[in-house]
């Protein structure tokens, strides 16, 4: 009996601690934005029972209310039990005047202590004049005003340097009913250098005010862009289908108040075009500049000085900051010649977010000195462009220098470094060991030379010495031509690439499907035609097909599958049928390029 009790007493106890161990806040809802005359909902909401509750009041707006409601929530996970109370005042607002408002804090009592919640900011615009045209249509053909919904690129500036972040972010703005979104075509940004900004799949609406109207606005994509050339750079115009609800034209029947009196349309729409001018750096660029433009800070060194031959030593460059870091290449090093250096292994954690690219990359290069000495690393210059304060700025390392020492299992000669290999000199060595054991005697006369099978090995390794000749230079051409090793290549990437976008289909990694599958359609024409990603649109890939003698039909199959994977990426809740037969159409197409295109 004692022991049930206790029982109950730790069930009492343990929800009652978990509320006592939570804060309380106070916080506050309401809109936005709201026009003259219409109502709305203001909440604030506290986590424990108050004792008293001081509501806001402000000039330009009728409060009623407030509505007390109480909702509570008990979880119980691993074992562990956790509640959780809120009591909502909520007040029903009227704006009676335009303007910008702050509505002042809200308090609270909660056991003797006050609690207070943050202002809440309103945009007051002028009441809808036009609500009633919204509702039927504005007059238009398709029953929906092309001022009522529209799309448009907004980017954070129109004048960057060359290298300098954009934001551009889609936005979608509507005053009628949205059903859903059906085809899209992305813009292809031509002459930049682009990166996603992970948003929602789900493209979600908030109340907005536009040149003073109340819209609804939604995000469908942000994306960075770095200008890679000067001049001025037009981004093109982004389009998206969108099926709408509107009310039916014509005489109304008894049941469309039961029913509906709705009906839904389909309405294509387009922004416009938006002109980016990207500035040239200045023309005192200093040395050690290959193009990071951004705020970095900067770090080189090695993380040994004293070593033994054939010991390896890391140099380390770490590059940190905010920019087209993901772009940057570093400046050459001047390594003394007796240093065995390796090309550097570059590990980059980039991350594309609202503060733009960010993040660093590392450059480790691998030295093995082979000989004993002394070396130094010559000072070495890392410049980049602050875009933000218009300058050059240059980081300038130590001087590394390098003690090695023989190892064990080292010969004994010691080489002394000079400035070229050519230039070793071994000293060290004593008188040298006079030969023992059985000596070798040959006959006098009889020589190898001139003789038949002296003749038979020299025809032998002319020959080989030809053939060799013949391949390398073979070899040398195909090396040189980047063009045709590009279009010789295509074909073989293009099914790896497509074989990759397979596996992740078969581990249903829907996402990394689609992009492998995009890079392998776009990959597929810039190596054929030895173009960059950057210079293509499907205008161009027409052009290009069409004059390399490819059907038309072929051409259009292409295209359209190019649009199918990049709408399949904006269309969540895809079925795996339809990513599959996109897989095999992307496949069948790539062949049928491969038969009619004519070099």
């Amino acid at each position: 009996m004692k022991t049930l009790s206790l029982l109950i007493l730790l069930g009492l106890w343990i929800p009652g601690a978990c509320l006592a161990r939570e804060s309380i806040q106070l916080t506050a809802e309401g809109p936005k934005v709201m026009a003259v005359g219409e109502v709305a909902r203001l909440a604030y909401t506290i986590n424990a029972k108050a004792e008293g509750f001081t509501g806001p009041k402000i000039d330009g707006f009728l409060f009623s209310g407030p509505m007390l409601s109480t909702s509570m929530n008990t979880q119980i996970i691993n074992g562990q039990v956790s509640q959780s109370v809120s009591y909502t005042y909520n007040y029903n607002i009227q704006a009676t005047v335009e303007g910008v408002f702050t509505i002042p804090s809200a308090s609270a009592v909660v056991k003797g202590k006050t609690y207070t919640s943050d202002p809440v900011k309103i945009e007051v615009v002028k009441g809808n004049q036009d609500k009633q045209q919204v509702a039927q249509g504005g007059g238009s053909s398709d029953g929906v005003n092309p001022d009522d919904l529209f799309v448009k690129i907004e980017v954070d500036r129109n004048q960057v340097y060359k290298g300098e972040q954009i934001f551009a972010t889609i936005k979608i703005y509507t005053r009628v009913t949205l059903a859903r979104f059906g085809e899209i075509k992305m813009p292809a940004f031509g002459g930049f250098w682009n990166q996603e900004i992970p948003t929602s799949e789900q493209v979600s609406l908030e109340r907005t005010n536009y040149n003073g109207r109340i819209y609804n606005m939604g995000i469908i994509r942000k994306t960075i862009l770095v200008p890679q050339k000067t001049g001025k750079i037009s981004i093109e115009p982004f389009e998206i289908e969108c099926f709408v609800n509107v009310q039916r034209k014509g005489q109304r029947s008894p049941f469309d108040d039961f029913f509906g009196n709705y009906e839904t349309v389909t309405k294509r729409i387009k922004s416009l075009p938006v002109e980016i001018t990207v500035k040239p750096f200045p023309d005192n660029q200093p040395a050690g500049f290959n193009g990071a433009v951004g705020k970095f800070t900067i770090t080189a060194g090695i993380d040994k000085h004293e070593v033994k031959t054939n010991e390896a030593i890391t140099l380390k460059v770490n590059v940190k900051g905010n920019g087209n870091i993901k772009l940057i290449e570093l400046p050459a090093f001047r390594f003394p010649a007796d240093l065995e250096v390796y090309d550097p292994k570059i590990t980059d954690n980039i991350d594309a977010g609202s503060n733009g690219i960010t993040g660093s990359k590392t450059f480790e290069y691998l030295i093995i000195p082979r000989h004993a000495g002394a070396f130094e690393i010559p000072a070495w210059n890392f410049s980049y462009f602050d875009p933000t304060a218009g300058s050059f700025k240059t980081f300038t390392s130590d001087i590394m220098k390098i003690n090695v020492t023989k190892g064990e299992k080292d010969s004994e000669a010691t080489v002394v470094s000079t400035p070229g290999k050519e230039d070793i000199r071994v000293i060290g060595q004593d008188i040298r060991f006079i030969k023992t054991g059985k000596p070798n005697f040959k006959v006098r006369g009889d020589h190898f030379f001139a003789s038949i099978g002296f003749i038979f090995s020299y025809i032998i390794l002319s020959l080989i010495f030809i053939v060799v000749i013949l391949y390398f230079r073979s070899r040398f051409k195909n090396l040189a031509d980047v063009e045709g090793s590009r279009f010789r290549k295509a074909n073989a990437i293009s099914r790896k690439r497509l074989a990759l976008a397979r596996k992740f289909l078969e581990s249903s990694n829907r996402d990394e499907f689609l992009e492998a599958l995009t890079k392998a359609l776009w990959g597929y024409v810039s190596d054929k035609f030895n173009i960059n990603f950057s210079n293509l649109n499907r205008d161009n890939i027409r052009d290009l097909l069409v004059n390399r003698g490819v059907e038309e039909e072929t051409i259009k199959n292409f295209i359209e599958t190019i649009d199918n994977a990049e709408f399949l990426r904006f269309a969540p809740g895809t079925g795996e049928g339809d990513l599959h037969q996109l897989l095999t159409r992307s496949e069948q197409v790539i062949v049928s390029i491969e038969k009619t295109y004519r070099r």
